[in-house]
């Protein structure tokens, strides 16, 4: 009996009135009598505690209001919900189109296009959009590796941990061109490609092209059979020239003092640099000595 309550409760003046006039047993004999006539059935005989509950023409009438009032109410129903269905269905459209035009824009470069396709296709985290590959950073540079070696376990062993986690927009010039210079060494290596890539450019800002060709070249270090084959060899060689280059930057620092000292040495009017220079000298044997020896 609720929803008749509710129905007639919640309707019109005219409702409510029926409501005031009609029991309760009266209404649903009334409606069960219309919806069996209606069905093509014999009217049934509705109980009540009281016995049988006799059904008017009136309350004919009363059932069709309510049973039409309820069609109606649920037909709106019915339409509310597909409207809302719809408004739904065309926001998730647009917004999967928006999406779409996010990922592949008309007005991208074409190198930016290419890296969407490429390594888009296996890095979510960063997001591959138009603003991050436009001008990647170095920080972009070290998330898209980081998400590649964890995809695919390409580049596995050429960073240590503390490695990544020291490369920030705030680290000194030092560590960003380590990682890159890595970076670059391997990718190189695996594809068997050459790669023009200036570290200190890039780090100036500038190089942007060329960031996405080595994020392209680093897709193919993930993906194509005949490179994975490289991969080992190319972490050992990239670190490899890693420690080449650390002992290259010593001895230029070496030779720099030596330089410096000797000059102090000169001014004084020494014939012999002082102490200091001779041991720098030998440092740089030492070096070039170490390099020799791994053949550098």
């Amino acid at each position: 009996l609720s929803p008749f309550f509710f129905l007639i409760g919640s309707g019109t003046t005219a409702m409510t009135q029926v409501e005031a006039t009609v029991s309760p047993a009266v209404l649903l004999a009334a409606y069960l009598r219309v919806s069996s006539e209606l069905s093509g059935g014999a009217a049934p005989v509705a109980q009540s505690r009281a016995g049988k509950v006799a059904v008017s023409d009136r309350d004919v009438a009363v059932a069709l209001l309510c049973q039409s009032y309820m069609r109606t109410g649920s037909a709106e129903a019915a339409k509310h919900q597909k409207d809302h269905g719809d408004r739904n269905s065309a926001t998730t459209a647009g917004s999967q189109t928006s999406e779409a035009a996010e990922v592949l824009d008309d007005a991208d470069p074409d190198w930016v296009t290419a890296t969407k396709q490429t390594l888009g296709t296996i890095v979510n985290t960063p997001v591959m959009n138009t603003s991050s590959l436009s001008k990647p950073t170095v920080t972009f540079l070290r998330d898209v590796f980081q998400a590649v070696a964890q995809e695919t376990q390409c580049g596995a062993g050429l960073f240590e941990a503390e490695e990544m986690s020291a490369v920030t927009e705030e680290c000194n010039a030092e560590i960003k061109r380590t990682f890159l210079h890595k970076l670059v060494d391997f990718v190189v290596s695996v594809t068997e490609t050459d790669l023009d890539f200036p570290v200190n450019d890039f780090l100036a800002g500038k190089c942007d092209k060329q960031a996405n060709i080595l994020m392209q070249r680093l897709h193919v270090a993930a993906t194509e059979e005949a490179a994975k084959t490289r991969w080992s060899a190319g972490v050992k060689l990239a670190c490899a020239n890693n420690e080449v280059r650390t002992k290259d930057d010593q001895i230029t620092t070496l030779k720099t003092e030596v330089a410096a000292t000797q000059a102090e040495a000169a001014e004084g009017g020494c014939a012999r640099p002082k102490s200091p220079a001779g041991s720098a000298i030998n440092a740089i044997r030492a070096l070039a000595e170490e390099k020799q020896a791994d053949g550098s």
